[in-house]
């Protein structure tokens, strides 16, 4: 009788799947991400946002009457569905996720068919003619207002497809800056100095170098608010956006230990006769954005009220990645204190 094997034998179905996965792109896991309808329940459910939309199409009637609108990453088609509603002759919706099919079984189920077509494609190559479009409508915002850098698919369809005299909406935007103070990101840090009796210190570093997506109450900020800059989506060009810097003033309002630098940015809609917009601001209702803050690293600044730090804003999209974004902070305050970090939005 011969022996048994010493070793299991390969398994030849399973290794060659494993041994050549397919390749992804960035896109493809940007795009993905808006396929489940899971993204899509929370960006609905907000409230300043979507409600916001629905009342300026609804009260501006006038504008949107026997117009074509392209919308730029319709999703669930719910911002086409408002335009329909206020009168528009046609809706051309597109958007390069999986959502599309459900889209179409909502506008469906609003008999809307005849009104709204969707494209599954990227906007750059949708099959529509140039400047074939009266309005533009996208909600295009991300984390620190350009997170994913869908601004740029919205100006290249305005430049394309949008005809002379038409509108981008929203039509502005601001992004704005304020500093705080705060205990939480050091104490959740320290928790990594003996993690279940191990050194975990260079995983609090890291932690501590990514820009925190949360909600920042307003008691913790301790300077004004300044703008870092403004957006006019009729003018802008796409190269404004991929690298811009700015300068700004924080003043403090009270005596403080500013931990670190907060953003928001505020959305509006001024064309027409009702004009209407929202806030991502700490001091109003929260929406599914929240804030954008960039903690000091291993580093705190300490004011008096009016002491000033003057911070300069350098903003980029990473490169081989034009969905991320790099935001370099340069701090500078009384007494030669000076600051310098290169956070990556991701």
């Amino acid at each position: 009788m011969s022996s048994p094997p010493t070793t299991s034998p390969p398994l030849p179905s399973l290794l060659p799947q494993l041994s050549h996965p397919p390749t992804s792109t960035s896109s493809d896991y940007y795009y993905d991400s808006y396929s489940h309808p899971s993204i899509h329940y929370e960006m609905l459910l907000d409230s300043p946002r979507t409600k916001t939309y629905k009342s300026y199409i609804l009260s501006n009637p006038q504008i949107f009457k026997d117009k074509v609108v392209l919308d730029v990453g319709c999703g669930t088609g719910i911002l086409s569905m408002f335009c329909v509603m206020a009168g528009a002759a046609q809706v051309i919706a597109v958007d390069n996720s999986k959502i599309c099919n459900l889209a179409r079984q909502l506008v469906a189920d609003n008999d809307m068919s005849d009104k709204i077509e969707i494209y599954q494609c990227k906007v750059e190559d949708l099959p529509i003619e140039n400047e074939s479009v009266d309005i533009i409508i996208s909600e295009w915002m991300g984390y620190f207002l350009l997170y994913e850098n869908m601004l740029k698919s919205v100006i290249f369809a305005r430049d394309k497809f949008l005809k002379s005299g038409g509108i981008v909406l929203p039509n502005r935007c601001v992004l704005y800056s304020f500093g705080f103070e705060s205990d939480t990101r050091d104490q959740e840090c320290e928790v990594w100095n003996d993690f279940e009796g191990l050194n975990f210190k260079r995983l609090g570093t890291l932690y501590s170098s990514e820009p925190e997506i949360d909600f920042i109450e307003p008691n913790m900020i301790c300077t004004n608010c300044e703008t870092i800059k403004r957006f006019d989506l009729m003018t802008i060009k796409i190269e404004q956006v991929s690298s811009f810097t700015s300068l700004q003033t924080l003043k403090f309002d009270r005596t403080s230990n500013l931990k670190g630098i907060g953003t928001y940015f505020e959305v509006g809609f001024t064309v027409g006769p009702k004009p209407i917009g929202f806030s991502t601001a700490p001091f109003v209702a929260r929406t599914h954005w929240k804030q954008t803050n960039f903690y000091l690293q291993n580093r705190s600044i300490q004011g008096v009220k009016d002491d000033e730090v003057k911070v300069k804003w350098d903003v980029g999209v990473c490169e081989g990645n034009e969905r991320d974004f790099e935001v370099k902070v340069e701090c500078e305050w009384k007494d030669g204190g000076e600051y310098y970090f290169k956070y990556v939005i991701n």
